[in-house]
């Protein structure tokens, strides 16, 4: 039949105004979502350019405004008081029904809401859910790129109407934190805006950009002390589940542009196989998409491997933790790099071709610009893989679970013990333990009233066994309160029961092997063994990207036990543990000085944090008025952190004093008023505050400095120890303690020492030195972790108090405050301060 053109063009007419009508609409949705540079003033990237906090909400906030696939959310406040947020980006409709998408979440996150057998509810629930993806950025401030990847990366997917777009929208529910540590987002920027132009530029600030841990904030994934991951973990992972958490950081400038997993060996053996797998293939699909958009440097299975929790928290929850790491410039000064300067790849050479290294970058300028692209395109991939694998994604989420549930080659459960309570009680203990039991209200009522009644007693005198009490209850408390928050469930026994032959009392906490996250229970109560891994055969040991040891009983001093065959118990669910930090108080009047080097340390972060979190009262002592003298008359204790000799007394080198370099962690030098350390000036006004009577208490490799600079009689036997010979990077050893002595008071006979990196003591005075600590002389000490060549230090001191003119001087051989953790020994921390004024 012959169509009259006439109403041909009536025909096409109105689908050529509908497809018109779609084309300005898509163009007037993306003339109104606003660009970066619109709000930032500035393009993402921009060489010598960074954004404040502020600026970079007011982007976010625009974003929220302007776009139907995006959701601004106000998770709570860091540390110092900032907005800590996250974005939700998905399509409108996806956005419209998150509630429901979130009950999919939970019913696969727990496969015991579902009927084992009905296979067809389960294929229900994974059509009908999202992948959903985490992505973390810029956690180490100083790595700065990760928020600005998190702006182009929001605006990409909130203006664009690309297919690959989306397909993302309509497939992927994204849960984005621009900075998780939005203090330390600042305290870069100001400090660069400051030096920008300068001899300074491109340098780390001359304090720690978190303002407790520094770079430690990223070790916090377990212990759970820090409020960002808090938020983090009690706002997005256990309220979502995500199948993928993407952390976007930076490393040194030096050798490859951008990592991705597969990670190098070993793996912790809590982690299910298919996480493993799964990680291993999703690293590999983004390295393989950013290769052939003509991307290099790209490295897989190299430099970071996955054993610690302490990174990941998803490993254990079902989901794929995927690091990426882009090589750095200096903050946002370019850098230049020749090939030839390239280097230092672990299982990895930047010069050469390799399977998991194909194209070698040719070396070059280097910009933050650069730093976003890789970024960038990093986390599209990640999206774009979610995406299309939706499915696949859903169902190996699900079946994570059912295995653990399942609970095969697993024992049957795990038992921490509650301390015993000491036979004879003191009238103070009485009440104290009477009012605890009264306790009610809210949580946090609940934590107001337990302050309160350990505040009106904590004066009153304590014996030795109910200090050892007060610090064994803490710290099962911690636990509980930690595995709480990892999503393990805890009962307790209501009655005595027997299990593997053994009788347990009333009132002992069971955790049962067939829930969805005993692997993160199992990683944490459980004895690390590491394996003894080898550069080559004959060879030093293979370095671990972190520590070896997290047991936290062996850290917490807590009673665990491993039940391998079942057992009848009568249990009910464990309420919330009520965490109040011990007796210590006050300071028991003794003037206390913290020194803080403008070279930031960890150490002192963490040391800030325990004696805030205790109230305990302190001076933080800068270099200047250590130089100035006179200690004495506002000090009766100083203690110096865990830093190396040359830091402690060179500090920072003056600008002009030091070449810039490739990485940003090396110094183009700093102005005078942050650079010297304490310098020969710092080193006299110490040893004249202690032979005036002051007390100085160094920790770990601090103790080096009392040998070096004051004159302690105590040799280091371990200082110039090639690492063939002796080798111990971050694990939990035993120590013996000298009973009688007033700074082992509350401890047991035994404790642990937390070693890493650390000293050991040979007494070389006897008459001037006394040992409170040592290793054991016959067995090896390892209690968890990894150490080579332990004879080293079998029978020698690991923490002694030397008399030095009219004061003292206690080094510690270890860090006795260990990332908040080690709550064993800090009896021995509280009780070298208090001892100070005689106590």
């Amino acid at each position: 039949m012959k169509i009259d053109r006439s109403r041909k063009s009536l025909l096409i007419l109105p689908a050529l105004m509908l497809l018109t009508g779609c084309f300005f609409s898509v163009q007037a949705q993306a003339q109104t979502i606003p660009g970066p540079e619109s709000v930032l003033g500035f393009k993402p990237g921009q060489e010598r350019r960074l954004a404040s906090w502020d600026q970079f909400l007011g982007y976010f906030r625009k974003l929220d405004e302007a776009s139907d696939r995006v959701k601004l959310d106000l998770l709570g406040q860091t540390t110092l008081k900032r907005p800590f947020i996250a974005l939700t980006i998905s399509s409108a409709d996806n956005l419209a029904r998150l509630e429901e998408y979130k009950e999919i979440q939970r019913k696969l996150a727990d496969p015991r809401l579902l009927e084992k057998s009905d296979d067809a509810a389960i294929s229900k629930l994974i059509a009908a859910g999202k992948t959903i993806v985490v992505i973390t950025c810029s956690i180490h401030s100083t790595e700065v790129g990760g928020t600005f990847a998190a702006v182009e990366l929001a605006h990409r997917l909130a203006s664009s109407e690309s297919p690959e777009v989306k397909l993302i929208l309509d497939n992927v529910i994204v849960l984005l934190v621009p900075s998780l540590n939005p203090d330390g987002t600042d305290i870069v920027a100001q400090w660069y805006a400051k030096t920008v132009g300068t001899p300074s530029e491109g340098t780390s600030p001359p304090e720690l950009y978190h303002y407790y841990t520094g770079h430690d904030n990223n070790r916090d994934w377990y212990a759970f002390t820090q409020i960002e991951t808090q938020l983090t973990v009690d706002k997005l992972l256990n309220a979502w589940h995500p199948q993928i958490l993407h952390d976007i950081h930076q490393q040194g400038g030096g050798g490859a542009r951008f990592f991705v997993p597969p990670y190098i060996d070993p793996w912790e053996p809590n982690i299910d196989p298919a996480i493993i797998a799964g990680v291993s293939a999703l690293g590999s699909s983004i390295a393989w998409e950013m290769t052939g958009q003509g991307k290099s440097g790209i490295v897989i299975n190299g430099i970071y491997d996955s054993w610690t929790p302490a990174r990941a928290f998803a490993h254990y929850h079902a989901g794929f933790r995927i690091l990426s790491e882009t090589a750095s410039a200096r903050l946002a000064t370019p850098v230049d790099v020749p090939f030839e300067s390239l280097g230092g790849g672990l299982n990895y050479n930047p010069k050469l071709s390799s399977w998991n290294f194909p194209k070698p970058w040719p070396g070059g300028k280097w910009t933050l610009r650069d730093i976003v692209d890789y970024q960038s395109a990093g986390a599209f991939a990640l999206l774009s893989h979610a995406a299309r694998h939706r499915e696949l994604y859903l169902r190996n989420f699900f079946e994570i679970g059912r295995r653990a549930v399942e609970a095969r080659n697993m024992p049957y459960a795990l038992l921490l013990l509650e301390p015993e309570v000491p036979k004879s009680l003191s009238d103070a203990f009485k009440r104290l333990n009477q009012g605890l039991k009264n306790v009610s209200g809210t949580e946090q009522q609940k934590h107001e009233q337990g302050e309160s009644l350990v505040n009106a007693v904590s004066n009153e005198p304590s014996s030795s066994e109910e200090v050892r009490y007060y610090y064994r209850t803490e710290g099962i408390d911690r636990i509980l309160h930690i595995l709480k928050r990892g999503g393990v469930e805890v009962s307790v026994a209501r009655t005595e029961f027997t299990a593997d032959g053994n009788n347990y009392p009333a009132g002992t906490h069971v955790l049962l092997m067939s829930q969805p996250y005993a692997a993160f229970a199992r990683s944490l109560l459980e004895k690390q063994v590491y394996p003894d891994l080898l550069e080559y055969p004959g060879g030093p040991p293979k370095r671990p990207y972190d520590v070896t040891a997290h047991t936290l009983p062996l850290l917490m001093n807590v009673g665990a036990v491993t039940v391998r065959n079942p057992f009848k118990a009568e249990l009910r669910s464990e309420p919330p543990a009520l965490v109040i930090q011990s007796r210590v108080r006050s300071n028991g009047g003794v003037r206390v000085g913290l020194y803080k080097n403008y070279q930031p340390a960890m150490d002192e972060g963490w040391t800030r944090w325990i004696f805030d979190s205790y109230k305990f009262s302190y001076s933080s002592i800068l270099d200047r008025e250590i130089r100035a003298g006179n200690l004495n008359a506002a000090y009766d204790a100083i203690i110096i952190p865990d830093q190396s000799v040359g830091a402690l007394v060179n500090g920072l080198a003056a600008a002009g004093a030091a070449q810039s370099a490739i990485d940003q962690e090396t110094s183009a030098g700093y102005p005078a008023e942050f650079a010297g350390g304490l310098g020969e000036s710092g080193v006299k006004a110490l040893r004249d505050f202690v032979e005036a009577g002051g007390t100085l208490i160094t920790l770990n490799n601090a103790s080096n400095f009392a040998i070096e600079k004051l004159g302690v009689p105590v040799r280091n036997v371990l200082k110039g120890v090639s690492s063939r010979d002796f080798y111990c990077p971050g694990s939990i050893l035993r120590i013996e303690l000298d009973a009688s002595s007033p700074l082992s008071f509350g401890m047991d006979k035994e404790t642990i020492a937390w070693f890493e990196g650390s000293p050991a003591f040979e007494i070389v005075d006897p008459a001037k030195v006394k040992v409170i600590a040592r290793y054991p002389g016959r067995d090896n000490p390892l209690l968890s972790g990894w150490i080579s060549g332990e004879r080293m230090i079998r029978g020698k001191a690991a923490m002694v108090e030397a008399a030095v003119g009219k004061g003292r001087v206690i080094m510690f051989g270890f860090r006795p405050q260990y990332r908040g953790q080690s709550l064993a020994t800090y009896p021995l921390l509280f009780n070298s301060i208090l001892t100070a004024a005689g106590q």
